[in-house]
């Protein structure tokens, strides 16, 4: 039997819930303070920031939204042109099932046609029959 000189350390993911859940509860229980934290670090972070960086921050961020705009406008007519694929080969597809339908359609229906005479045909067997037996 080996004995280890390792010292088992209190679970962090148990404190760290622990931690969420004292945040949460204090959040829940004031809300104004924490408005009214989140405003005090608005106005700081405005007065820290020059005129000049906060424009430019503003035409950044209007940059990447134009990025983005484009890109969803590209993958938009992507997808389009992808659908827009597939249903033209499905259309090729349904018409050549039609066409093979049409071309079973003559020898289905002269199928029924037989199948329709010889049943006429044993029904007058069978009265024929039914007839002889009842004599």
């Amino acid at each position: 039997m080996t004995e280890s000189n390792v010292v088992k350390l209190p679970e962090a993911k148990a404190k760290a819930e622990e931690a969420g859940k004292a945040v949460v509860d204090f959040a829940r229980e004031h809300p104004g303070l924490i408005v009214a934290g989140g405003v005090a670090l608005g106005l700081v972070a405005g007065a820290l920031l020059s005129r000049g960086s906060g424009r430019k921050l503003a035409r950044h961020a209007l940059t990447l939204a134009e990025m983005a705009g484009t890109a969803s406008v590209a993958f938009g007519r992507q997808a389009i042109e992808r659908a827009e694929d597939a249903g033209e080969g499905l259309r090729r597809q349904g018409e050549a099932l039609a066409d093979k339908a049409g071309k079973l359609k003559a020898p289905a229906e002269d199928a029924v046609d037989q199948a329709s005479d010889a049943a006429q045909r044993l029904l007058h067997k069978a009265v024929e029959l039914a007839g002889k037996l009842r004599r």
